[in-house]
């Protein structure tokens, strides 16, 4: 994860320096709530704020409960989950296919429903920061088999490594699910009081993965598109929506959450 002295020059357009970071703290100390709107809107860090201040996270994190605020919030700074996905970590994978369920087929009908620099932006490194030395760690991935993911190119390109590894989980996941797990999925109406319900439903479906994928090619595609398209729309939606895969049934479905 990028340190604060590695991401304060990437905020806005002229940066902001270690001390002036610290200088705004110390004078918002009687504001925790803008401290905290300010830290989630410029994707700083507990860890930041603790080398910014010299505070220790402890501190920090008791700081901001005390005013009511999540301090777990200021980590939800990685592109493809935010969850702890546990054992579901396998799932999160390259798109390895050819044919009808490779990355450029499938990109080619999901990026026909958005204009392309949306599409590509979708497929952008939250942070520029996390990018300075064109690497994501697992950390700023939020998973950790994959190792370390090149980004090449400027760091406000679309990165392909993490459209792949987004098409390639979504296949997973639908390979995990059969027509009866998928209908039992789309025709469960959740709300507020029975989200838990579903999460159970989308961990005994996901935790019954099949030898072999319930689908052929042409239909696993068109599961796979559909759904990204509604992930996608979902997320330019939501403002608060960092990681791509957090509005997936993977991400709805992280252990952490039950």
């Amino acid at each position: 994860m990028a340190t604060a002295a590695q991401h304060l020059p990437t905020i806005t357009e002229k940066g902001v320096t270690l001390q002036e970071a610290n200088d705004f703290i110390s004078s918002h100390l009687d504001q925790p709530h803008e401290i905290f709107r300010v830290s989630e809107l410029y994707g700083v860090t507990t860890s930041m704020l603790n080398e910014i201040t010299g505070y220790s996270t402890n501190e920090i994190n008791g700081y901001f409960s005390a005013s009511g605020e999540d301090p777990k919030e200021l980590g939800n700074v990685r592109s493809l989950i935010n969850y702890d996905v546990g054992s579901f970590a396998h799932f999160v994978d390259f798109d390895n296919n050819t044919g009808i369920l490779s990355t450029a087929s499938l990109q080619a009908i999901v990026k026909s429903a958005f204009d392309p620099l949306n599409y590509d932006a979708f497929f952008t490194p939250v942070w520029s920061s996390q990018v300075v030395d064109h690497v994501l760690t697992p950390d700023e991935l939020g998973v950790s088999h994959l190792g370390n993911v090149l980004h090449p190119g400027d760091v406000f390109e679309k990165n392909d490594n993490l459209e792949s590894i987004f098409y390639g989980t979504l296949l997973n996941i639908f390979k995990a699910i059969d027509q009866t797990e998928l209908n039992q999925i789309t025709n469960f109406t959740h709300t507020d009081t029975n989200e838990k319900e579903f999460q159970t439903l989308l961990v005994d479906a996901l935790n019954d993965s099949p030898s072999s994928s319930p689908w052929t090619d042409p239909e696993l595609a068109e599961h796979v598109t559909t759904y990204a398209t509604d992930i996608m729309n979902g997320y330019f939606k939501d403002y608060n929506i960092v990681g791509i895969l957090d509005l997936s049934y993977l991400g709805v479905a992280s252990p952490h959450l039950l």
